[in-house]
């Protein structure tokens, strides 16, 4: 059983690291919050977007395909309002089927079923 734990606690951490190149902004908060490794119910895991993160805007990016914002003007107190297309929608989706996927399975000696 302790060899199993090995093996996944050593799976999230390269799941994190292997993460890094596919954040959508490859430095600031955004990349260094790109998850934890730790403790899951009896064994070890990888939490994507957790309480401890300082860019929660990660999740956001993930989920919506549009992104709508409000901004004021400090000096003038002018709101600005405003809809763009998010470029980086399902990035997570995407990394995982893309990069994570299959380089756990060729560095783990893994078949996805």
């Amino acid at each position: 059983m302790a060899a199993d734990s090995v093996l996944f606690n050593n799976m999230a951490i390269f799941i994190r690291q292997d993460f890094a190149p596919i954040t959508p902004y490859d430095t600031g908060n955004l990349l260094m919050s790109r998850g934890d490794v730790g403790a899951m119910g009896g064994g070890v895991g990888y939490y994507m977007f957790d309480n401890n993160q300082v860019a929660h805007y990660g999740a956001i990016l993930n989920e919506l395909p549009t992104i709508n914002y409000k901004i004021t003007n400090q000096k003038t107190g002018r709101v600005y309002t405003g809809t763009y297309v998010n470029k980086h929608y399902m990035w997570v989706d995407n990394g995982m089927e893309s990069k994570i996927i299959p380089d756990v399975c060729l560095i783990f000696n893994l078949q996805r079923g």
